[in-house]
């Protein structure tokens, strides 16, 4: 019986990722958008990119966060182009960077790299801050390592556990269940506050509106 040829090589499967890439239209660094996020796609899939080249950027372009496709794992977040604008047209870096905060919220087994430091320090930082959030498990800045979790594809553990404040950064002491219990009601050790029973009754998870803040 003749033996089966072996392969010395074998070609490792990279990890394929749907990205929405949420830049804004004036560019930056003497690029055009394009060319910006030509760079940053390349980047972010190359091997010696973040993610050591282990990845694949299904990727697409989006305008506003509402344009965000169902199973996205990855959000590639600049907007800082936008505070050159005046008026209404220059507050769009706060609001479309209040939105991803929101959206990070609603599903925290995504990611947001936000690769602007300019927009990450100038907008999203302190639009975290404003609605008190020090900062997110799933919200980075472009030149921090990527989070363990999300190259594992598990979900960060602040979120699984409901085991902190995410108005006051403080973590619960003593027993207590899954967050995931529609009859458990965590209290704030710092300011009182329940903290997401309607959310996780709901099978959601914490999120501002729903903890009432």
């Amino acid at each position: 019986m003749p033996r089966k040829k072996v392969s010395l090589t074998t070609k490792t499967r990279k990890r394929v990722i749907k990205t929405a890439v949420f830049y804004d239209p004036f560019g930056g660094g003497g690029k055009t958008v394009e060319e910006q996020i030509a760079d940053d796609v390349k980047y972010y899939s190359g091997e010696y990119g973040p993610f050591d080249g282990k990845i694949k950027l299904n990727w697409y372009r989006v305008d506003a966060i509402h344009e965000l496709k169902p199973k996205t794992e990855l959000v590639l977040f600049d907007f800082g182009g936008m505070s050159m604008a005046y008026g209404a047209v220059g507050n769009l870096m706060y609001d479309h960077s209040r939105a991803v905060i929101q959206w990070a919220l609603d599903n925290p087994s995504a990611l947001i790299i936000v690769t602007s430091s300019f927009t990450y320090d100038s907008a999203v930082e302190c639009e975290m801050k404003e609605l008190g959030f020090a900062e997110l498990p799933n919200i980075v800045k472009g030149n921090k390592e990527i989070p363990a979790w999300f190259l594992d594809s598990t979900t960060p553990p602040d979120f699984i556990n409901g085991g902190f404040c995410g108005r006051c950064r403080v973590t619960f002491t003593g027993e207590w269940r899954c967050a995931m219990d529609p009859d458990v009601r965590l209290e704030c050790p710092k300011c009182g506050k329940i903290v997401g029973d309607e959310c996780w009754s709901d099978k959601k998870q914490l999120c501002g509106d729903c903890a009432g803040w």
